[in-house]
């Protein structure tokens, strides 16, 4: 959902800030695409999207061509979210954090195509309630400026910024 400013003006989660002939912004600007998803994406189109606000990044759908390669991963059509490229069928994880100003970079190359991808803002977690590293969490939560979840641990340090699967 929209997030509403102070002054009663609605943000939209992310701006396609280069190449909007490769992504587009949908579901009244919640979510991006690659262009013509679910259909077909372009070859050779490069776009860039911007974060505006903080939140979690919800992955609808995610096909892109991979190039099977072992020893350098994600070299012909990839995604870039938080520096790592995603390419193939895994896409970024889900609940994924991301943060106002971070930037997202979709690349295709001149080889063949796939149905691209769709991912979606979600408002960031709750706070944790215990941030010392000795309550456990009940909820996944905010824990400083990452995420603690069942998979990275529910006692939230807010000091170190860090999950943990037991008390400190």
């Amino acid at each position: 959902s929209l997030t509403t400013f102070f002054d009663g003006v609605e943000a939209v989660p992310f701006t396609v800030t280069a190449g909007s002939d490769a992504c587009e912004l949908v579901d009244i600007d919640n979510c991006f695409q690659s262009a013509n998803y679910p259909d077909n994406y372009e070859k050779s189109k490069t776009c860039t999207i911007t974060v505006n606000e903080t939140g979690r990044l919800n992955v609808v759908d995610f096909d892109v061509q991979d190039d099977g390669k072992e020893n350098s991963p994600c070299s012909w059509d990839y995604l870039t979210v938080g520096g790592k490229k995603y390419c193939g069928t895994t896409g970024p994880p889900q609940n994924a954090r991301i943060n106002r100003g971070d930037t997202m970079t979709w690349t295709s190359n001149h080889f063949g195509v796939t149905k691209g991808f769709k991912s979606c803002y979600e408002e960031p977690f709750s706070n944790c309630i215990g941030t010392n590293g000795s309550i456990a969490t009940t909820n996944d939560c905010a824990c400083g400026t990452t995420d603690c979840t069942n998979s990275t641990g529910v006692y939230c340090d807010v000091l170190s910024n860090s999950c943990s699967t037991g008390p400190l």
